[in-house]
Parts: C-alpha cells; sequence; structure tokens
C-alpha cells in the first residue's frame, strides 16, 4: 500500500485533557496549522521502495539550523484517492538537500477550507493510531546515512546542524 510522508507536530492533531472545551470530534484550530498551505495545497513525500521513509526524515531534517526531533504521520494514498484528493507529483517544490527525495515530492492540490479540515481529521485519526516520532540521535544517524551515501552533501548545510552532526557522531 503505498504512502505519503508529512511532518507535523502530533500534539496539535491528539486529543487532550486541557482542550475540554472541544466537541467530540472536533480539532484544535492549531492543527490547520500544521497543515499549512500554499497556493490551496499541502506538501507531501511519497515513499517508494528507493526513498524510504528515513531517508525523507533526513532530507525533511537537512533543511534546519539544528537535529532535532522530527514527528510525522503517514497517509495512505489510496485513503486520499477514494475520497477525492488530488494528489499531484511537484518535484520542482521539494526543498531538501536530498535531490532523490526532492524528486518524490508531492502536493495534495486544489484543497477548500472543506477540504482541508476533512485532510486534518483525517491526519488526526492517523496520530491517534500511530505517533511516528523519531528522536534527535536517530535523526543525526539518518542524516549521516544520507551524506555517506551521497544524497545530501554536508557542505551544503547549515552550520548549526553540521555542529550537532559532529557532537553525535563523537557519542
Amino acid at each position: 500500500m503505498p504512502y505519503v510522508l508529512r511532518k507535523v507536530a502530533n500534539s496539535k492533531f491528539r486529543v487532550r485533557p486541557d482542550l475540554d472545551w472541544l466537541k467530540d470530534g472536533d480539532l484544535q484550530a492549531d492543527a490547520l496549522k500544521n497543515l499549512a498551505t500554499a497556493h490551496s495545497t499541502v506538501s507531501v513525500y511519497k515513499l517508494t521502495k528507493r526513498v524510504s521513509r528515513r531517508r525523507i526524515v533526513a532530507g525533511l531534517a537537512s533543511t534546519n539550523d539544528r537535529v532535532t526531533k522530527i514527528e510525522y504521520v503517514l497517509l495512505e494514498l489510496d485513503f486520499l484517492f477514494s475520497n477525492g484528493y488530488e494528489v499531484k507529483n511537484t518535484p520542482e517544490d521539494g526543498n531538501t538537500k536530498d535531490k532523490g527525495v526532492n524528486c518524490h515530492h508531492y502536493d495534495i492540490v486544489n484543497l477548500s477550507p472543506r477540504k482541508l479540515y476533512d485532510l486534518a481529521r483525517y491526519v488526526a485519526r492517523c496520530v491517534r493510531e500511530n505517533q511516528l516520532i523519531y528522536r534527535e540521535s536517530y535523526v543525526a544517524r539518518f542524516i549521516e546515512n544520507s551524506i555517506e551515501s551521497s544524497y545530501i552533501d554536508r557542505n551544503e548545510l547549515k552550520p548549526g546542524l553540521r555542529e550537532d552532526l559532529e557532537t553525535y557522531r563523537t557519542q
């Protein structure tokens, strides 16, 4: 079953006791911020046999100033298609330091406010079923693996990220 990966803050999609004012099945507005749109699209990356979730996570993390944990969600393409979402390959919009990952950049396009809210509800369901988080040490290892495989050029990384990678390498 094919999936796309979206980086999210899982806490924005979980039911929390401090948000007791929300009705059952409702989402906090901050969840929509996590699905920020540009031109009525939401950016995702497609997993394939050649481009794994670890490589995509490394690509996403390669643009950061420092090594940080990465929270993400996997969305089933079949679910998106069967619910009327249009998913379009847009490699030119991939903005990681890994050109191979950028080739697997997709946009969920033509999102109305209702479609975006329904997508957010689907993301929330996926987060509740399977919270996916890679801690900093794993993210550092994934970036190093991508550098060693020549997917990412260490010299293109921001100085703070390179410094953090050195720290994790000596641990």
